[in-house]
């Protein structure tokens, strides 16, 4: 019996590669042809969108106005006055009475609606990088009231991550050093951040490329679930995690 070996999968995929491993595996192996038990053939929800469809509303986009952002400014003032550690910041310590009503509306629609929004207009400029965290955590606390800590091998005596700085770090390290390609000015594949919700604030737009590209999962389950059932059992199967 063979041992083992690493499949001849890269970080980037490589699409012919992947239509050559798909019939190969078709044709060589016994795969499934039904859905793991309890698995629905298709999910129907508000969830399961397409790209084109996306792109032809705008439903999706909440702009700030001058009132919400004259509000999000008093409320930066309003927590530097407390002296609070970062860590204090929530809806009691950054305080939005009039925006409240919105950014609950988008987190509904967040948890239980199409899954993701944009919020724009606010002026990062105006601000000192410290200002710019205080802001952003505060106004994502209505949106989700808890923050997720990621582990770091950097850090010790029970402290982590809760914010992390997406940049090019090779201009100031070596390549081979950084690791990461979220620290690189290298694309990124599709993947699936760890935590319930993600978000972004962009400080610093990017002179050419920077483009984020979102998917549904959901939709990408339907697909799976027609087309290759397969690999929904691997993915619902045990996966040993190093």
């Amino acid at each position: 019996m063979p041992h083992p070996t690493q499949p001849d999968i890269q970080y980037f995929p490589d699409y012919e590669k992947y239509k050559s491993r798909t019939q190969r595996r078709q044709a060589t192996e016994d795969l499934p042809t039904t859905l793991p038990v309890g698995f629905p053939t298709e999910l129907k929800s508000s969830l399961v969108w397409h790209g084109k469809d996306i792109n032809n509303s705008t439903d999706w986009i909440f702009h700030l106005n001058e009132a919400q952002l004259d509000e999000i400014n008093t409320a930066l003032k309003s927590f530097q006055s407390l002296n609070l550690p970062l860590g204090h910041i929530n809806q009691a310590t950054f305080p939005l009475p009039n925006l409240k009503t919105h950014l609950r509306s988008l987190s509904k629609d967040l948890h239980t609606g199409r899954g993701f929004f944009i919020l724009r207009g606010l002026n990062v400029d105006r601000y000192t990088r410290e200002e710019n965290i205080i802001i952003y955590c505060g106004v994502s606390a209505y949106v989700a009231n808890l923050r997720g800590r990621q582990q770091d091998p950097h850090f010790t005596n029970g402290k982590s991550l809760v914010i992390s700085h997406i940049k090019d770090l090779t201009r100031t390290k070596d390549a081979a050093d950084v690791g990461a390609p979220s620290n690189t000015a290298d694309k990124q594949v599709f993947h699936t951040d760890g935590g319930d919700i993600i978000s972004l604030i962009c400080l610093n737009p990017s002179v050419q490329g920077g483009e984020s590209y979102i998917a549904s999962s959901w939709l990408i389950y339907n697909i799976l679930a027609r087309e290759r059932p397969d690999l929904i059992h691997t993915l619902s199967g045990d996966w040993p995690f190093d």
